[in-house]
């Protein structure tokens, strides 16, 4: 009785704090007055009320994804993907449409559940995402593919690779370094002597390093007109070899 007071209080404490109460007791009847409060003007209350019936309805809780306008903080989309156990294949086709919003932490908050739940048969929607506008979708979009890649993704990022900002490029070297897939040597070799960026290079050097081709680095150290930057992460490697 208490926490149905509190939650159609005017107060915001007592907004929020019936809304918690009520998730905890799990009381099902609640949802829908909870509901209410999802187009509450304090950020408090409508992110309170986003988390509760998620807890409370589990993915089909997350239907309010559907038309969010406001921002889900980084936070809120960590407490929202915490609370989803599990899925069914009929909740893939949500997540796809999620993928194609106009709120760009929708699609991140999508890609997250992709990542967690490892849903492969969604590769193609995610690679979409290599064409975003925003960088940090780009990024979040490459991330994932980590976790869900086939046959196809490598070639898919080496090809996209030249025409990328370098915050992308160096992700897609991290990519590589991450599945530890030796074949792409020639491509980061030929990356060492196009690139300028130096956090481009500390990368490809790095990985250079970690599949243990010494002797190239130690090649590239002899090289008279390399740039000074580069030549001082290749001596810094080598260096630390020994």
């Amino acid at each position: 009785k208490l926490a149905w007071e509190k939650l159609q209080s005017n107060n915001i404490y007592q907004n929020v704090r019936g809304i918690q109460v009520m998730t905890a007791m799990n009381v099902i009847d609640a949802i829908n007055k909870i509901t209410q409060h999802l187009n509450h003007k304090n950020p408090y209350v409508y992110s309170e009320a986003q988390y509760s019936i998620v807890r409370l309805n589990g993915f089909e809780g997350l239907k309010f994804l559907d038309s969010l306008e406001k921002p889900l903080s980084d936070w809120q989309q960590m407490r929202l993907s915490q609370a989803i156990k599990t899925l069914s294949h009929s909740d893939f086709d949500s997540i796809c449409q999620w993928l194609s919003n106009q709120n760009q932490t929708v699609i991140n908050f999508a890609l997250s559940l992709i990542r967690k739940f490892r849903i492969h048969s969604i590769h193609d929607n995610v690679i979409n995402l290599l064409n975003h506008q925003e960088i940090d979708v780009r990024i979040n979009a490459i991330k994932t593919l980590q976790t869900i890649d086939n046959s196809t993704t490598m070639d898919t990022l080496i090809e996209i690779y030249p025409k990328q900002e370098n915050l992308i490029k160096v992700e897609i070297i991290k990519f590589i370094n991450r599945t530890g897939d030796k074949s792409q040597m020639p491509f980061i070799k030929d990356i060492l002597e196009k690139e300028r960026d130096i956090y481009i290079l500390i990368e490809v050097v790095n990985l250079l390093k970690k599949f243990n081709d010494y002797t190239h680095l130690q090649e590239k150290a002899t090289d008279i007109n390399l740039d000074s930057k580069l030549l001082t992460v290749i001596k810094n490697a080598l260096h630390s070899k020994l």
